[in-house]
């Protein structure tokens, strides 16, 4: 992913539909991961990262943004 977004002509937008198909461990990996390449953004990181789901996943999105500050 991060040689992508630095090797892009445009910025790279990362969506992940059915997130809350993901549950436990393997949440928290995603989340972890999302999270750890935050800093690195814009030049080698994804501008946008879009979590889709059919359950409320503003909870998820909440949690990332706890994380970064």
């Amino acid at each position: 992913m991060s040689r992508l977004a630095t090797y892009a002509p445009h910025p790279v937008v990362l969506l992940i539909d059915e997130i809350d198909a993901l549950v436990g461990d393997t949440l928290i990996l995603v989340l972890r991961q999302i999270r750890s390449g935050y800093d690195t953004r814009p030049s080698n990181y994804p501008s946008t990262v879009i979590l889709c789901g059919v359950r409320d996943v503003y909870g998820i999105a909440e949690s990332i943004l706890t994380w970064i500050r």
